[in-house]
């Protein structure tokens, strides 16, 4: 990408600004010496953002995440402003969480100009570089059969032997100081993974007997519809505001405003309304403007005391970011080294660890 914005900038004469939905991408985007990358959250909320990309190239990353609102949104600001829009994704590997999948219609309809990658550089072996072309077309069972040809699938079908390799797997990344990836399709087996890592790495010494618990916000994950109807909403949940958000007129009196970054508890639902509290004043939600705030749900969890490693606590508020990384998000699929689907970088290499149901 950093090849592109110069080759651009160069024969342009115009500056890009990249855009990406996460916080976790612009921070990859900025490893690799991509300086002005921001999240589409940060760009809707900062009007410094938006008037410097007046008359120049805005490109935005990883589009496939984006809805048809959100399209809509970047295609008028872009009509208006005068700026060029660069749009790149993939569709077989990312699709809106909110309603529309823009990058879909947008392709089926031809109704852009577009440039494909077809051909696979990243991966140098030709085995595996087979594999991940098989993959890459939609030829699931002849990738897999390759893959398995070259020795990168190991088969485990009873889940105590599974966990153990797949622990074992993780206490040698550790001693070697390599990085491993473990995926898995659901949060219990993830849940199930993670204790097992960790009773290994107990009895490695890797972490301490100590342990203690933290409460998280953990998302119920609601369609749009979901949460603008307040049958949704339960007592203790947390409602956090991500935008600015008008108060609701309430018994004629008009509420104040809700402010970015503010953690607001569910209360009560009250004649088809949602009351919510924060520090013993009360308010209603704004259920016509959930594209504002997020709702959540507490669980309680328990980490153990790693001995020389971190834990990260991950958060993205009006465009202010922190950290979290826990054990408790390893998962089913361990994966060391990298192989690429059209250009798009994973993670793969000696033999890892699966699954087949």
């Amino acid at each position: 990408m950093t090849e592109a914005v110069t080759a651009i900038e160069s024969l342009s004469g115009k500056r890009v600004m990249i855009l990406a939905p996460s916080s976790p991408s612009v921070e990859v985007l900025r490893t690799q010496d991509v300086a002005r990358a921001n999240t589409l959250q940060q760009f809707e909320l900062n009007s410094e953002l938006q008037k410097a990309v007046k008359g120049q190239v805005l490109w935005v990353d990883e589009v496939g995440f984006l809805s048809v609102h959100q399209m809509l949104e970047l295609q008028e600001f872009a009509v208006e402003h005068n700026c060029r829009l660069v749009l790149t994704g993939d569709t077989k590997q990312h699709h809106s969480i909110q309603r529309g999948d823009a990058l879909r219609i947008l392709e089926g309809s031809g109704a852009v100009a577009q440039a494909v990658l077809t051909k696979i550089h990243r991966q140098q072996i030709p085995q595996l570089r087979e594999a991940i072309q098989d993959l890459s077309k939609g030829r699931t069972g002849e990738g897999f059969d390759n893959l398995d040809k070259f020795g990168a699938i190991q088969e485990i079908p009873d889940d105590p032997g599974r966990l153990a390799a797949i622990a074992e797997k993780q206490i040698e990344s550790l001693k070697a100081q390599r990085s491993s990836l473990i995926i898995a399709p659901t949060h219990g087996e993830c849940r199930a993974i993670a204790g097992a890592v960790r009773k290994a790495m107990k009895e490695q010494g890797l972490l301490s007997d100590s342990e203690h618990s933290v409460t998280r916000l953990q998302p119920p994950n609601l369609t749009d519809s979901q949460q603008r109807d307040a049958i949704t909403y339960e007592p203790g949940q947390i409602v956090e505001f991500h935008r600015m958000a008008k108060g609701v007129v309430r018994s004629g009196v008009q509420e104040k405003r809700f402010r970015s970054g503010e953690q607001w508890e569910v209360l009560r639902r009250e004649e088809g309304a949602v009351i919510v509290g924060k520090n013993g004043v009360e308010k209603q939600l704004p259920l016509d403007q959930t594209g504002k705030f997020s709702v959540f749900e507490r669980e309680k969890i328990t980490l153990p005391s790693a001995i020389g490693s971190d834990s990260r606590k991950t958060s993205n508020t009006a465009g202010k970011s922190s950290s979290i990384t826990s054990s408790g998000s390893w998962s089913a699929l361990m994966m060391t080294g990298s192989y690429s689907i059209n250009a798009r970088l994973f993670a793969l290499g000696p033999p890892c660890i699966s699954t087949r149901e």
